[in-house]
């Protein structure tokens, strides 16, 4: 299981194997806590590449997602679509929250 530390500035990357990721025209990274949505970051929040879409949050953000996951464990999943309409989503990626040694922004 991947490790997100609340407070610091991680990059979370999504690689696109079967479609060209030319063609996604929208993209959400999606953090979800059971069936609820709890944060989300748009396509125009993005870093984009040949093969991948990344975000970077901030230590705000993190430090945000570490206080709504309440569980200490949050699923990551990214829904996009492509321009001729097509939906789809990646794998969803579990993530254990662990807090930094400094719960704030420095």
């Amino acid at each position: 299981m991947a490790v997100l530390i609340s407070g610091t500035t991680p990059t979370i990357s999504i690689k696109f194997k079967t479609i060209p990721v030319g063609v996604i025209a929208v993209a959400y990274l999606v953090f979800k806590v059971g069936s609820r949505n709890i944060f989300e970051k748009s396509l125009s929040e993005a870093v984009v590449t040949e093969e991948e879409i990344s975000w970077t949050l901030s230590q705000e953000e993190s430090l945000e997602i570490g206080k709504l996951c309440r569980s200490a464990k949050v699923d990551v999943v990214c829904d996009w679509r492509t321009t001729d309409g097509t939906r789809g989503r990646s794998v969803v990626v579990p993530f254990v929250i662990e807090s930094s040694g400094k719960d704030v922004v420095i």
